[in-house]
């Protein structure tokens, strides 16, 4: 692999060399498919949120990010988020 260090995609996680040395695999990290090549389809980002795998809650929206997804809450989404810390209960930074 070392000769082929362009040959994987850039997200890949590893190149296994096999035997011939010009045979090789590419493999991608967990939330991607593909098989990682840069000549082939790459590392591809899998949306959770399409697959419905997320366990977000039914106050929940469910965010894809690259490799994973958030949940995150409708009512930051709708702009009525308050926050629950005030200055009396805000954790400290120690």
């Amino acid at each position: 692999c070392t000769q082929l260090a362009q040959a994987c995609d850039p997200v890949a996680i590893a190149c296994v060399d096999h035997d011939p040395p010009e045979m090789y695999s590419c493999l991608c990290p967990e939330g991607y498919t593909g098989n990682g090549k840069t000549e082939g389809e790459g590392c591809i980002d899998i949306d959770e949120c399409v697959l419905k795998t997320p366990q977000c809650g039914d106050a929940e929206y469910c965010f894809n990010t690259p490799g994973s997804y958030l949940c995150i809450s409708t009512k930051i989404l709708e702009g009525n988020f308050e926050p629950t810390w005030t200055p009396s209960n805000m954790p400290s930074k120690t």
